[in-house]
């Protein structure tokens, strides 16, 4: 419902409201998820058979692979203007507890910003999994390579980058002369963290004595 802009707190929602909802995103909305991992409830609605027409899964082997991205790309379209929307974060789909962080990238007809490499290869990703019809995926990746993105306040992104989840990647090469570095991730590993601690901090010194 917040996506057909239903949302409003100041009144309860309707039924007429997620009625509305499931038709106009008919065709237009897709969640992606890894196969297996939707946990089936204790008590079934009758309306889960009707979201199921959302719901595209990723048929991977967790053995080798997994379907893991937190991210989400959305085209609002007004009568005059349109505007995308990028997430990129570390939250599930849930309600957990623990702390998350996230990143919001806008572009539209009026919005300053700059090039975002990278935003491309997740759009084309997003949409050959999504499997929306007359979606071409390498059409959308074409438009959202030209779009500039406005970042938060103080953020500046350089490149985003998704995983085939092949293991395809070397680890990242840092800057020399860092103040801080950041590192939001469930799996880390000896290797990974004594890469990082190579960085080194204004001061000349190794990252591992510096924060």
């Amino acid at each position: 419902m917040a996506l057909i802009g239903r949302d409003d707190e100041d009144r309860p929602a309707s039924r007429r409201d997620l009625a509305d909802a499931i038709e106009a995103l008919r065709g237009k909305t897709r969640v992606i998820i890894q196969r297996g991992r939707l946990a089936k409830m204790a008590r079934v609605p009758r309306l889960t058979g009707v979201l199921d027409q959302f719901v595209r899964d990723v048929p991977f082997d967790e053995r080798h692979q997994s379907w893991h991205p937190k991210a989400a790309l959305v085209r609002m379209r007004s009568e005059k203007a349109f505007e995308w929307r990028l997430w990129v974060g570390s939250r599930n789909l849930t309600a957990p507890e623990n702390r998350d962080l996230g990143l919001v990238l806008v572009s539209g007809q009026q919005a300053k910003g700059r090039l975002v490499p990278g935003a491309d290869d997740i759009a084309r990703r997003l949409a050959e999994r999504a499997g929306l019809g007359g979606l071409s995926p390498s059409r959308l990746a074409t438009e959202v390579s030209a779009l500039k993105w406005r970042a938060p306040d103080g953020v500046r992104v350089d490149r985003l980058r998704i995983s085939r989840g092949q293991s395809e990647w070397s680890l990242p090469i840092l800057p020399e002369m860092v103040d801080a570095l950041t590192v939001v991730s469930p799996f880390l590993d000896a290797g990974f963290l004594q890469h990082l601690l190579k960085t080194r901090c204004r001061t000349g010194e190794q990252g591992g004595e510096n924060p």
